[in-house]
């Protein structure tokens, strides 16, 4: 699956000083060359805390043995997580500015699993239990000049091993050579003839020298580049503003945009109020931290409750799907159309927290344009030409508060049954959510029995 492009991806990683850098071609701050960090686009980085790191270690143990994933990821202060394509959720784990390896949702599986790239191999040698074949010498040569690892070249291989694993190739020194997909069980992968292995890395790349540095340097060495493009969407949002001379009005909804967007609103000094739209299937923690952000700035935050509307509109028009959202307009778009024509019969200003990097609608909408459903409403987002990690650096640079379901490993903050999101987001819903969850699939049972 091809990524649709979003827009030029502009991070560097500063090996000198241990940080990825927003944007430009040299540190700014010892001034030498970066080097460019190669991910799939449209590049939505965010960073990877600490519960997020201890749980993709626990999947690394689960298949390769115990202490594996504590010595992948060994002291690095930065570890970054990009959403790459795929049939499902697919994500890119990347230190000192390099891709160590892929963490994938198998749909047949039913489970995470993380398959290594080259430059992590020496990083995780002589610690590998499980999921390994220990290729024969005479297979090496041909493995390493790009051929897959055929059964009559296996020597040995652990025993847990499914068809369709992620799986390491050892030679007989226990080095690692090579990285792929086991093409049989391991019952089988050393029987007869055919492919064993399908490789997908092999060979050996030399780690980057420097550890990362922590998030604190990556806020001095960026702090520049965030004042520079925080003062100019403070400078648009007035602009905006004295234009229309319409009620502002910020849209949150308890994501890090939204929360980006109404910090540079408050910046901005220009008088507003803000409207949280309730769809009934939010997170509990995301109820929570919109009351916890009000406090925080010391505002307002109007609550737009749809209620009940999904329950009920799932008895009648059934569950909704990626090609059959009708959950969108029934909560979304109808309780908020209504509010505004109520409370802003003359129009409103909506400052909207979206960015281009998130799909191509949101590409080709501009940072300015006029609600279909409400004419008088007039949207505009003073972030739509920021990246992901440009809003996460304005958040740690800002100190602001952020919803906690971040910190675990989400993406996106949002209705916890939305058809547009990934099976894999399910194993967290579960355990973030298990009343909701239950309620669900008990919605579910009973719909297709």
């Amino acid at each position: 699956m091809t990524a649709p492009y979003l827009g030029r991806i502009r991070y560097g990683w500063c090996h000198n000083c241990g940080v990825p850098v927003l944007r430009g071609d040299t540190c700014p701050r010892c001034h030498r060359k970066l080097e460019r960090i190669k991910l799939s686009p449209p590049g939505e980085v965010k960073p990877a805390f600490k519960p997020e790191i201890d749980w993709i270690a626990s999947i690394i143990d689960r298949d390769y043995g115990a202490g594996v994933g504590k010595k992948f990821f060994g002291e690095e202060k930065i570890v970054l997580m990009n959403k790459a394509p795929g049939e499902d959720r697919v994500d890119e784990i990347i230190m000192r500015g390099r891709i160590y390896a892929v963490m994938r949702y198998d749909l047949k599986k039913d489970k995470f699993m993380v398959l290594f790239h080259p430059v992590s191999f020496r990083r995780i040698q002589g610690s590998i239990f499980g999921h390994y074949v220990v290729a024969d010498r005479g297979a090496i040569p041909s493995i390493l000049s790009g051929k897959n690892l055929m059964r009559p070249g296996v020597l040995d291989f652990s025993d847990d091993i499914e068809k369709d694993d992620y799986v390491i190739v050892l030679d007989e020194e226990d080095n690692i050579i090579a990285s792929g997909v086991a093409k049989a069980d391991s019952d089988e992968i050393s029987k007869g003839k055919g492919v064993a292995v399908k490789v997908k890395y092999r060979g050996f790349e030399r780690e980057p020298p420097r550890q990362s540095a922590s998030w604190r340097t990556f806020i001095e060495v960026n702090k520049q580049i965030i004042r520079d493009i925080e003062s100019r969407s403070i400078a648009e949002i007035r602009k905006v503003v004295d234009k229309y001379r319409l009620p502002v009005v910020v849209s949150f909804s308890g994501g890090k945009d939204s929360l980006v967007a109404l910090a540079l609103t408050i910046e901005a000094g220009v008088p507003f109020e803000t409207v949280f739209l309730d769809t009934g299937i939010e997170f509990p923690q995301t109820v929570e931290y919109v009351e916890r952000v009000s406090r925080y700035f010391n505002i307002k935050i109007t609550t737009v409750r749809s209620k009940d509307r999904f329950w009920k509109g799932v008895e009648y028009f059934g569950p909704p799907g990626r090609d059959y959202r009708w959950c969108c307009k029934l909560v979304k778009t109808g309780p908020i159309t209504r509010y505004y024509v109520k409370e802003y019969p003359n129009g409103a200003l909506t400052i909207i927290g979206q960015r281009k990097y998130e799909s191509s609608t949101r590409r080709h909408s501009g940072k300015l344009w006029r609600n279909p459903w409400t004419p008088k409403q007039i949207s505009f987002s003073p972030i739509q030409e920021w990246s992901s990690l440009e809003i996460w650096a304005y958040i740690m640079y800002k100190g602001l508060p952020i919803n906690e379901l971040y910190v675990k490993g989400f993406y996106r903050i949002g209705c916890y049954l939305c058809p547009a999101g990934e099976v894999g987001d399910w194993e967290k819903i579960k355990e973030e959510y298990p009343e909701g969850f239950e309620r669900w699939i008990n919605v579910l049972r009973k719909y297709f029995t």
